[in-house]
């Protein structure tokens, strides 16, 4: 949210000041149209019924549309990422959860040193590293997670 809030705080303030600088630079621009001109550059929907007159205008348009447009991407990569981000922080919340507010000894032992882990110690592929010992490798604990969520099987693990 803080990131949207953001973005839309700063399409917002790149909105009005441009409206602001363009009604300074266009004096026979009212402050309305230069807010129109504005969202409608902004919106590259541009209907030519405002256009910059001056030189000095039109260098302002340049810069006013290349800054506009990487905030109006800004802010709809942060409305597209909303969903994105509510499916991580659901995820997490499975996650952490599982074992309630605390990891018992009890616990860790089982997700080092468990069944699945254990289980998992056949695997001699290079991409999982071999178990020496009782160690459980990152690979390990990672799919042995993935089995505890039920995404996959021990049997997928062998194969």
């Amino acid at each position: 949210w803080r990131r949207l809030k953001q973005s839309l705080f700063q399409l917002l303030a790149w909105t009005l000041g441009g409206a602001i600088w363009f009604s300074i630079l266009e004096p026979k621009i009212s402050i309305l149209d230069a807010i129109y001109w504005s969202c409608s550059t902004l919106t590259t929907v541009g209907y030519g019924d405002f256009r910059p007159s001056r030189q000095a205008s039109k260098i302002f348009a340049i810069f006013f549309i290349l800054g506009g447009t990487s905030i109006c991407i800004r802010a709809l990569g942060s409305i597209a990422a909303m969903p994105i981000e509510a499916h991580k922080l659901q995820a997490e919340e499975r996650v952490l959860s599982q074992y309630g507010d605390r990891l018992t000894q009890e616990d860790f032992l089982e997700l080092t040193r468990g069944e699945l882990v254990t289980a998992l110690n056949g695997i001699e592929d290079g991409s999982l590293g071999t178990n020496l010992g009782r160690r459980c490798t990152k690979a390990q604990f990672t799919l042995a997670h993935l089995v505890k969520l039920g995404k996959i099987e021990i049997d997928d693990v062998h194969e």
